[in-house]
C-alpha cells in the first residue's frame, strides 16, 4: 500500500512539474522559517542558563520612586558596590556576593600594541563562586585577590600575545596603571548577558591612585 502512494506521488510530481515545485518550494520555506524561528527562541531563553547556580543568581537592581505619588519613575541595574558586604552581613540567607562594574571603554597598551577595550570590567575575586567561567590558566580563588592584577579572556590574549604565555606580563591601563597578567579564562558564551574581554582585580579600586577607599 505504501508502494502505491509513493508511485502515484511519483506520477503527479512528473506530471504536475510547475505546481509541484511551487507546494514544494512553499513547504521548505515554511518549515525553514519555523525551525530558525524555534531555534532563536531556544537561544533567547536559554541565556544565563548555562550557569550551575542559575537559579540561585540573583541582580540586586534600585528604583526611583516619586515621594508625592511613590511611582517608580528610575530602574538602574546597579547599585553602588559598597552595598555588597552590607547585604551580605545583614541577610544571612545571601551566600556569596560578587561585584563588577563595567570599566568600558579602557585603553590598553603592550609595548607598542594599543587598543581601546570596550568589554573591561573591574572584578572580584568572588566571581567565580557564583558564575561558571573556565579558567584557562591561573588560579582562580587567587587571580583576582590582589591590587593590579587582571585576568584575559582567551581571544584577547591571542590578540596582545600571539602564542607567547601572557601570565604575568604587564600590560598598561589608561596609559599609566601596569597590570599584571594573572589569569587567562575562556570568552563567555553568545547566550551570557555580559561579555567581559578583560577583568581587573576590585581591590585595584582602593588604591588612592585609582579611587580610594
Amino acid at each position: 500500500m505504501l508502494i502505491n502512494y509513493i508511485r502515484i506521488a511519483i506520477r503527479n510530481l512528473q506530471k504536475y512539474k510547475f505546481i509541484s515545485f511551487i507546494n514544494l518550494f512553499g513547504l521548505t520555506v515554511g518549515l525553514t522559517c519555523c525551525l530558525l524561528i524555534t531555534t532563536y527562541i531556544v537561544h533567547e531563553l536559554s541565556y544565563d542558563k548555562y550557569h550551575s547556580k542559575a537559579n540561585n543568581i540573583y541582580r540586586v537592581t534600585r528604583q526611583f520612586r516619586s515621594a508625592e505619588t511613590g511611582v517608580v519613575n528610575l530602574h538602574l541595574g546597579t547599585v553602588a558596590p559598597p552595598f555588597g558586604p552590607l547585604l551580605q552581613n545583614d541577610f544571612k540567607e545571601i551566600k556569596t556576593v560578587t561585584r563588577l562594574i563595567d570599566a568600558s571603554p579602557l585603553p590598553v597598551k603592550f609595548e607598542e600594541k594599543k587598543f581601546n577595550e570596550r568589554n573591561a570590567y573591574f572584578a572580584d575575586e568572588h566571581l567565580f563562586k557564583v558564575f561558571d567561567v573556565k579558567v584557562l590558566k591561573g588560579d582562580p580563588a587567587t587571580a583576582l585577590a590582589g591590587p593590579f592584577s587582571v585576568m584575559l579572556s582567551d581571544e584577547l590574549a591571542k590578540k596582545y600575545f600571539g602564542d607567547v604565555d601572557p601570565m604575568n606580563k604587564v600590560i598598561k591601563i589608561d596609559n599609566q596603571l601596569s597590570m599584571k597578567v594573572t589569569g587567562v579564562f575562556k570568552s563567555f558564551p553568545s547566550n551570557s548577558h555580559m561579555h567581559p574581554a578583560l577583568m581587573i582585580s576590585f581591590n585595584t579600586l582602593k588604591d588612592s591612585a585609582v579611587y580610594g577607599e
